[in-house]
């Protein structure tokens, strides 16, 4: 304490001061200029996040519309595999039916996406379709009909207005075919685009809530607006801001801010997909007003926090400069003065205030003691940073360990993958080969050299049904030990085929072996094969493990077994489409395919051919007296009779009604000459009977055409012959003459 008793007048007075260069003036200017720190990293802040805010708008938009992209990918794929499916099975989509229409409908109710689905003629004219028409409708005008008409793969069509569903729809085509590859009429789906942006903005909408999405066409008409309040959907905005960034942009994905359709204006993301001619363009848009709504929030209540701290901070500034600074620094100047006057015994006392006031008068005391703790806290700290070091060195340890066995398990991985990988190319392409094959007989070697490189270390056989379903025959075997298993035997000798589904056998299991598998059996696994809902064989395999080999035996036997079928069926178009149904005989079509080629194929040998035209005699006589069906047995006779009667190598035709040909290659005219008396014989020999009644004697006449002498071009023969057996009939049929140089017969 002061002995204020002992103070002496000083000799001058306390200097005059400004009151504005006191301590607690200067505490609230030090508060003030701390504030503007504050202030300007708060506003730095605020403008921070309104930019991030746009940056992330920006990113969620872009990512909106690159999921519209792989959207629209992935629909116009399962499009394209759709209509690719069902134009396999052209026959049922090519009548007006209304079994095809139920067809359709249940399809497209399975699909919702899909606005319809159609097949047309190959004149444009809808057949049937997904959805009821009121009246006939033609797409031959569409580019997209013209165009599938001519291509092999599907096609993709304008983003048009449908005339099925009236509503504006992306159309994806493929030609139905027959067996020659003619282009029967067209199969199509077309994706109802609203219903596919509605789909969509249910499914990512929580992507960006608010956000407006568009589907133009490259004529810049909205196609497809989700939400649609406005009624947008169907205008034409070729001429809109937006539309005119959208086409300057073209496959680019990129960003606007401008005024959408509506007059808001937005943060736009965009992109383009497919040709010029039929690109379309997607949008996503969000308003300004909602993407920095939240901005706005934060520096309103910035600028109050700012003036609310502010005053706090003058407050406090104000009473802590008085109470902790100014009173024990007006002490400290009074003890000075005393000093100064020669005092002594002068006291500070305790002081209360700030520490550095405090800590003036406590002395180096104090300072020891905070030497003290400070040595004391840095070896606690050594020690707890040895203990995170020791604990971080285990840690590091067990992650190691843990890091080295996914590594393994990730190469154990790779090589399950590399596998699939291989027997998936290896089953494409066998696939692919299958296809392309004829027949059964240029089918055989390709599934010989598949299957043995499919299954390399696994020997085994496919047998094939024989038609008339008695009997399994073996038609491919590959491997280098052939499996000890009969290359012919009986349906119910397999388990597979008694079953229906796949049947394996172990030596040490309880299951019976196969009766076509012969000894004491390795393991073996049986797979029918089912193919259009018949049993067409069965693939026999040695060896391998059950739970992964199965999969693929049953993948590859499904696949076998559909490129068998579409095989045997395009054998039976092809029987169809050049036999005669009623006789059994080639048809007037194979004739015109076939005389040429033969004739320039003895021409190249320097050999003869001949042809015979053949007319059944007053044939319209077993049609009146008897009716159609007497005349159908005389026909089907005559067919029967011409097969018995030429060698394998000619070629009986029937042209149509009561005319048959024949060509008979590498043979000349006096050989002609004498079969076709043969046939004449014959013929007259037939008694034939219909419903119990005879018909009566049945005569031929026939002409007799040699090339190339004396018939010189090929493209006469035909004519040339039926001269001649024009001249049979003139001379009282039931006769054979042959013809002349001069067309006329002798």
């Amino acid at each position: 304490m002061i002995d204020r008793s002992q103070q002496s007048p000083m000799t001058e007075g306390p200097a005059k001061h400004s009151p504005f260069a006191s301590v607690r003036a200067w505490l609230v200017l030090l508060a003030l200029v701390s504030l503007l720190p504050l202030a300007a990293t708060m506003l730095y802040t605020v403008n921070e996040t309104r930019l991030m805010a746009h940056q992330q708008a920006q990113e969620r938009l872009g990512l909106v519309v690159r999921v519209i992209g792989v959207e629209i990918a992935q629909a116009s794929a399962a499009a394209r595999q759709l209509v690719l499916a069902l134009a396999q099975s052209p026959g049922t989509f090519l009548e007006t039916t209304e079994r095809c229409s139920r067809l359709l409908s249940m399809i497209g109710q399975q699909y919702p996406i899909y606005a319809s689905m159609f097949s047309t003629d190959e004149r444009g004219n809808v057949l049937c379709s997904s959805v009821p028409l009121g009246e006939p409708v033609s797409l031959s005008d569409r580019a997209y009909f013209a165009r599938a008409m001519i291509s092999t793969e599907p096609v993709i069509g304008d983003v048009i207005i449908g005339r099925i569903s009236g509503r504006h729809t992306l159309t994806f085509a493929v030609a139905m075919r027959d067996g020659n590859g003619n282009a029967q009429g067209v199969l199509g789906a077309s994706i109802d685009l609203r219903r596919f942006l509605e789909e969509l903005d249910r499914s990512h909408g929580e992507l960006l809530p608010g956000t407006v999405l568009t589907i133009w066409n490259h004529l810049g008409e909205v196609v497809a607006r989700v939400p649609d309040r406005e009624g947008i959907a169907g205008r034409q905005s070729g001429d809109s801001a937006l539309f005119q960034a959208m086409a300057a942009h073209g496959l680019r994905l990129g960003y606007q801010q401008l005024e959408g359709l509506d007059g808001v204006e937005r943060h736009y993301a965009f992109t383009g997909f497919g040709p010029n001619e039929s690109r379309i363009w997607v949008s996503a848009g969000i308003s300004s007003a909602q993407m920095l709504e939240d901005v706005r929030r934060v520096f309103v209540g910035s600028i109050v926090a700012i003036v609310i701290v502010g005053l706090v901070s003058l407050i406090l500034a104000w009473a802590i400069g008085g109470r902790s600074i100014l009173r024990p620094v007006r002490r400290l100047t009074a003890v000075t003065r005393s000093l100064a006057r020669g005092e002594t015994g002068v006291r500070v006392g305790r002081l209360s205030g700030a520490n550095e006031i405090v800590e003036l008068g406590e002395g180096f005391r104090h300072m020891i003691s905070a030497l003290d703790a400070h040595e004391s806290e840095q070896r606690q700290a050594q020690a707890r940073l040895k203990e995170a070091r020791d604990s971080l060195e285990s840690t590091v340890r067990e992650r190691t360990a843990e890091l080295t066995n996914a590594s393994i398990e990730a190469s154990e991985k790779a090589g399950r993958l590399e596998r699939l990988r291989r027997e998936d190319q290896v089953l494409n392409e066998m696939t692919g080969l299958l296809q392309s094959c004829r027949n059964l007989d240029e089918a055989y070697p390709v599934l010989e050299r598949g299957l043995g490189a499919l299954f390399i270390d696994r020997p085994g056989q496919l047998c094939l049904l024989r038609e008339s379903g008695n009997a399994l025959v073996a038609a491919a075997t590959w491997g280098q030990t052939a499996p000890d298993a009969s290359t012919v035997f009986a349906p119910e000798d397999c388990w597979s085929l008694r079953l229906g589904h796949a049947y394996s056998f172990q030596r040490d299991g309880q299951r019976p072996q196969c009766g076509h598998v012969h000894g004491q059996a390795a393991d073996y696994a049986c797979v029918p094969l089912l193919g259009q809902g018949k049993t067409i064989g069965v693939l026999h395999v040695l060896g391998g493990d059950e739970s992964t080999g199965r999969p693929l035996l049953q993948t590859t036997a499904d696949r076998i077994a559909l490129a068998l079928a579409n095989i045997k069926l395009r054998e039976s178009l092809l029987n169809l489409s050049i036999r005669d149904p009623l006789t059994g005989l080639y048809n007037r079509r194979y004739v015109e395919e076939t005389l040429e080629r033969e004739a320039q194929r003895c021409l190249r040998g320097g050999r003869s051919m001949s042809v015979l035209m053949l007319d059944v005699d007053h044939f319209k006589r077993f049609n009146d007296t008897f009716g159609h069906d007497a005349g159908d047995v005389v026909l089907r006779t005559l067919g029967a009779l011409l097969k018995q009667q030429f060698r394998s190598s000619d070629l009986p035709c029937r042209l149509g009604g009561e005319e048959f040909l024949v060509i008979l290659p590498e043979s000349d005219e006096a050989s002609a000459f004498k079969r076709a008396e043969g046939v004449r014989e014959a013929v007259a020999a037939l008694d034939l009977h219909h419903d119990g009644k005879s018909l009566g004697a049945v005569t031929a006449s026939i002409g007799v055409a040699t090339f190339p002498k004396p018939v010189e071009h090929h493209e006469h023969l035909i004519q040339t012959a039926d001269m001649a057996l024009y001249r049979a009939k003139q001379e009282g049929r039931n006769r054979v003459c042959i013809a002349t140089k001069d067309g006329k017969g002798s």
